[in-house]
């Protein structure tokens, strides 16, 4: 009885042992996610404060928008995938004035509602003309509002006559 009692609570705190291992293991592997997790979220927050854009000048050519950008910030802008480009305009339909707000898509060769770069990418302190394919011209002398957001977040506002 003395050593299958013995063997007993050595097979007991050898499990007990192992569990312990096991979850302070798993624990720590927890521990490690999360902090990566962390990081990441700070970066990402620190890259939204360094990325800036800024609308220089719009043109128009029939139902083309020519737009000059500036990155102001200090982060080279790139994945015009991810970019928002919207444009509130009083489109030219049939001769009618008609409201347009769409949401544009980046293409390497726009056609109506998408948009390009002149550049691959936009370096800090560096201009890129982009150009957006309107579905109908603009009506003469109608506002319009444009909206660009970069991946990062950060955004520009133009707010004009067309």
């Amino acid at each position: 009885m003395g050593l299958s009692g013995v063997m007993a609570f050595a097979l007991i705190s050898f499990i007990a042992l192992s569990s312990a291992v096991v979850m302070i293991l798993d624990l720590t592997g927890s521990i490690i996610t999360i902090y990566k997790a962390e990081d990441i979220k700070h970066q990402v927050m620190i890259d939204q404060e360094d990325s800036k854009i800024t609308i220089l000048l719009v043109s128009v050519s029939s139902n083309i928008l020519d737009v000059t950008l500036v990155n102001s910030g200090s982060l080279p802008l790139w994945d015009f995938q991810q970019f928002g480009v919207v444009v509130k305009y009083y489109a030219n339909v049939n001769g009618n004035e008609t409201l347009s707000v769409s949401n544009y898509n980046y293409s390497a060769s726009p056609t109506a509602y998408q948009w390009t770069s002149e550049n691959n990418i936009i370096n800090p302190g560096s201009l890129d003309n982009i150009e957006i394919v309107l579905p109908y011209p603009p009506y003469k002398g109608t506002k319009a509002t444009i909206v660009i957001s970069t991946n990062y977040g950060s955004l520009a506002v133009w707010r004009g006559t067309l």
